[in-house]
């Protein structure tokens, strides 16, 4: 019997694409270019975090005025760099996962803590935001993951039963719970169980 899902919603970094690595080293290399370092454990600690909750931390950690804005600047150039050089690429299985979606006539939303222009961006470069119907990025939400308001908003027009997410986070794990919504953990670096999304569309 075919699953009774119609909406698959989908994390983006470290699922659909390999952006947290490349987010902790453009970390490393703009803060080295102006003498700073930081600490792998720091790093980790912002994998599946938003954009607004690292800037938080950022700040804290370096609270000279102006300075969060100008190490995003650069490491923002070290991730479209990293995107136009081909380290920053898709990982396994995403686009045959939302291409496999589409065919099935279900729908596909996306549910990120990361800005929208650097998303749309990444996605339109390796052609996938076709298979999107609704893109909610940290611009949309007042909070971010582990609040449930992005997957509450990408729920819109179906009930929770016909949803399930896909994470690789903790964090966006227990956000798309507290939303009601089923989900599954597909946690870093095993990204070829996205395959797994193929082999649930034929439940």
């Amino acid at each position: 019997m075919k699953t009774n899902k119609e909406l698959f919603l989908f994390d983006f970094d470290g699922l659909l694409v390999n952006t947290e690595e490349i987010y902790a080293q453009g970390w490393i290399h703009a803060l080295k270019q102006e003498g700073k370092t930081i600490s792998k454990n720091q790093l980790s600690k912002w994998c599946g975090q938003s954009s607004s909750a690292t800037r938080q931390d950022f700040e804290q950690l370096f609270p000279e005025p102006g300075f969060y804005e100008k190490i995003y600047q650069k490491r923002e150039e070290f991730i479209y760099c990293s995107l136009e050089n081909g380290n920053l690429h898709l990982l396994p299985y995403a686009k045959e996962a939302l291409s496999a979606i589409q065919k099935a006539h279900k729908k596909s939303r996306l549910v990120t803590g990361s800005k929208r222009k650097r998303v749309l961006d990444i996605l339109r470069h390796f052609q996938i935001e076709r298979f999107f119907d609704q893109i909610i990025c940290d611009d949309d939400i007042h909070s971010s993951k582990p609040d449930p308001e992005g997957y509450l908003l990408g729920l819109k027009g179906f009930m929770r039963s016909e949803a399930i997410a896909f994470e690789d986070s903790t964090t966006g794990l227990l956000a798309a719970k507290r939303a009601g919504i089923e989900a599954l953990q597909i946690p870093s670096p095993d990204y070829a169980t996205l395959e797994c999304v193929l082999e649930y569309l034929k439940k």
